[in-house]
């Protein structure tokens, strides 16, 4: 009866740090597409710099492999497709309106900003506005991993306190 209780208490411990786990899972998520993002930018920007690269080239490169970055870059394409007369900037923002990029909609309408200056003919200044987008973004991703390392430790503590508690409870 006591190995049934032990292994009880052992389930429940293991089960509520797993909880705790999964809730932070969303700020690292978060952070991980913000820091996809960043990195997106400063490949547009090596693009525009040493490539000279038009906005139909620039949209057709692989710019991320995460899903969220990607499905902003594909939305701008899209809208840009279906309405020839909109800006790139008028599309990028656009696109950060999506739903499904909610989260982290702060860092994609920061995105937008530093996009809609790719269409002015000074390279240089287009750089300068990626540049300050790029920091942006990779500053809020740094500080929501950070909160993730953080919910993490807290969450797991949380989670085998209170599984402790429930086990102390049963025994």
């Amino acid at each position: 009866m006591l190995l049934i209780k032990l292994a009880c208490c052992a389930l429940l411990i293991w089960l509520c740090a797993s909880v705790g786990q999964k809730r932070a899972l969303s700020a690292r998520s978060k952070a991980q597409s913000q820091l996809e993002l960043a990195g997106a930018i400063l490949k547009i920007k090596s693009l525009i710099i040493y490539d000279n690269a038009t906005v139909k080239e620039i949209l057709s490169s692989p710019l991320s492999e995460n899903s969220q970055v990607r499905l902003y870059f594909e939305s701008i394409r899209r809208q840009l497709s279906d309405n020839p007369e909109l800006s790139l900037g008028q599309a990028a923002r656009g696109a950060a309106m999506n739903n499904e990029l909610e989260p982290v909609k702060e860092a994609f309408l920061t995105a937008a900003d530093g996009l809609k200056e790719i269409e002015c003919a000074d390279t240089e200044h287009s750089a300068a506005r990626l540049t300050l987008a790029y920091e942006s973004i990779k500053n809020s991703g740094d500080a929501a991993m950070e909160i993730y390392k953080q919910k993490s430790s807290l969450y797991r503590s949380i989670g085998i306190l209170s599984g402790l508690l429930a086990s102390i409870l049963i025994i």
